[in-house]
């Protein structure tokens, strides 16, 4: 990969809202894939169309379902105006001769929710190809730092990457010195540096340009979490646990379900015997109990995390006690899901929840149990992370579910189905009609190239959800055989590409299984990984049997990668996200997180994804 396609791969991860983007460009396709395998096509084109919405008609004349079949009419765009208008009408004149006439009358309101609907979202703006590279004078002083210490992280990098190590020293040198900010020649240094790995003769260095860099993002910010954190990682790699425990105790974790500083300043406090190393362990297991990490943590303390984190059962109540507008919108509800009309009834699901914020946890649950899959997934993990005792195994069941199961179940072409459900869960949150930014479509993302790879040039709908799942279980087939059956690597793939997953096998494939996961240099694959595997044991321990998180259960001491010869540069794939994925939250004169006077920071963590 040359740094043009590793800069244009790392553009779309600037702003969270291109976090699906990786996940999309999935045209690398890996060795052993057959472009228009028989099967797969074969299959394709004997699928069936997905059935319509079929509304349950009953017997008679039923004035409760034509109440409920106009309403979802009009949630649907199919009811003409003037009858909006009648409808509108005679709520006014008879508001309790139709138990819609709640919502009706708040048209506006709804009007501005169904914006919420699936729309196509705006393309990226390619950026103006330059270069911005350091001047030398005649005494080897840099003579436009000013310059490179503004420009934009992708230009520096590009401007750079050429240059000796004996140069690049020279500017990490003046780098560490600098008092203002922003410091982006820092940044990218330290990535062009990080090229020479598995060789970890310059570890302590861009340890220590991540965490001086650190200083120009706000306190509680994703960015200074990032560096910090990878700064406390590379000094473990350079064998400096002194230091990294001095970095990653400043850390405040933004993102309840990303435990990583937390997890490895308990392994590192733990190998150094230091006396609050099960506080540590605790709190990793307190804040960030559905995280990738606590998890782990707790399989490598010989504790299971199903007995540690679950609650007993919480009664799931069907009214509320405080919100009369809540109980009237669950009555609607149940009426639409009584006739079938799902879409309608899960429309107001998401109203009632959004608009009641009294609304009580019990409430919640039901709400839940009402909502589609999408709803379930996205309302119930921050329910979790801000009230603990509800993570019980009915309200688990809840939050991992199993929509299409004769397509998941049946039809995943060598892909595991759980692993399947897991990728889902994290990819669209199984809403079948997601398109991301790139221009991934449906339940498993899928890239309409890969997808015309995969089948030969069929056309295929990749909204429907059979077609789509049974393209994405043949490509996870293929990249689990490929990644010789280790799925945090298949997994890595399927959201980067083949080409990028190799690149950090040869890097850091020999170290702790954790480690290579945390070191990856995409930050959205850092985080997918663990979020999917996450997922993957939940759905294992909720329907399946054995854990997939074994591979990472046995504890170890810290693994380090090798010295290597100081002169020699490992011969891998270019990949520089970690320098440009925080070039905009910047501030003027930078604040030093080694002279923070805290003892250690406080989570407080918000769930940022499920």
């Amino acid at each position: 990969m040359n740094l043009k396609t590793s800069i244009l791969l790392i553009l779309p991860l600037l702003t969270p809202l291109m976090a699906m983007c990786a996940s999309a460009s999935r045209s690398d396709l890996p060795n052993g894939v057959i472009a228009g395998d028989e099967k797969l096509v074969s299959y394709l084109r004997e699928l069936p169309k997905e059935k319509e919405e079929s509304p349950i008609a009953p017997t008679g004349n039923d004035p409760l379902y034509e109440k409920a079949k106009a309403f979802s009419q009009w949630v649907n765009n199919e009811l003409p105006p003037e009858q909006v208008k009648a409808l509108k009408k005679a709520c006014k004149r008879h508001p309790k001769g139709n138990p819609f006439c709640f919502s009706i009358k708040r048209l506006h309101i709804l009007k501005s929710r169904k914006k919420d609907l699936p729309s196509t979202r705006m393309a990226i703006q390619e950026k103006k190809d330059t270069v911005v590279s350091p001047t030398f004078g005649s005494t080897g002083k840099i003579t436009n730092w000013r310059t490179l210490r503004r420009a934009e992280i992708t230009s520096l990098l590009k401007g750079i990457e050429s240059l000796p190590v004996t140069q690049l020293e020279t500017i990490a040198t003046r780098a560490l010195k600098e008092r203002h900010c922003p410091n982006n020649i820092a940044i990218a240094t330290a990535a062009t540096l990080e090229d020479h790995f598995p060789d970890i003769t310059h570890a302590a260095t861009i340890a220590k340009l991540y965490a001086k860099v650190s200083g120009c993002f706000r306190r509680r910010s994703s960015d200074r979490e990032h560096f910090l954190t990878r700064s406390g990682l590379l000094y473990v790699l350079a064998g400096d646990l002194k230091m990294a425990e001095r970095v990653l105790r400043q850390v405040h974790p933004t993102d309840a379900y990303v435990g990583r500083a937390w997890y490895w300043l308990y392994r590192v406090r733990k190998e150094m015997g230091h006396p609050k190393t099960q506080a540590t362990l605790k709190r990793l297991l307190a804040k960030h109990p559905m995280s990738f990490h606590a998890l782990v943590a707790a399989l490598q303390t010989s504790r299971t995390p199903e007995q540690l984190f679950y609650s007993d059962p919480k009664e799931i109540k069907k009214r509320s006690k405080y919100t009369f507008q809540t109980n009237l919108l669950l009555e609607q509800i149940e009426t639409l899901k009584k006739y079938g009309f799902e879409r309608a009834a899960d429309f107001l699901v998401k109203w009632a929840s959004d608009r009641s914020r009294r609304i009580e946890p019990p409430v919640k649950l039901y709400l839940a149990e009402l909502g589609s899959p999408y709803f379930k997934v996205t309302q119930l993990p921050a329910l979790f992370i801000r009230k603990p005792s509800y993570i019980f195994q009915k309200s688990m069941v809840l939050a991992y579910p199993q929509p299409y199961p004769e397509h998941f179940q049946s039809h995943s072409f060598g892909g595991d189905p759980l692993l399947m459900y897991s990728i889902a869960r994290k990819e669209s949150k199984f809403d079948p009609q997601a398109v991301s930014r790139a221009g991934a479509k449906g339940l498993m993302q899928i890239n309409p190239d890969t997808a015309a790879l995969l089948t030969g040039g069929m056309d295929v709908d990749l909204y429907q959800p059979g077609a789509n799942i049974a393209i994405g279980g043949y490509y996870v087939g293929k990249l689990l055989e490929r990644m010789e059956g280790r799925p945090h690597w298949a997994i890595a793939a399927y959201n980067a590409g083949e080409v990028a997953a190799n690149s950090w096998i040869k890097r850091f494939g020999m170290l702790d299984p954790v480690m290579g996961i945390d070191l990856i240099t995409y930050r959205e694959t850092r985080n997918y990984v663990g979020m999917v595997l996450a997922n993957y044991f939940w759905y294992s321990k909720l329907y399946g049997s054995g854990n997939p998180l074994s591979y990472f259960s046995a504890p170890s001491e810290i693994a380090r990668l090798p010295q290597g010869n100081p002169n020699a540069k490992i011969e891998v794939e270019s990949d520089k996200n970690t320098a440009a994925e925080a070039e905009d939250s910047e501030q003027n004169v930078e604040t030093d997180p080694l002279n923070d006077t805290e003892e250690e920071a406080e989570s407080e963590a918000e769930p940022a994804d499920s």
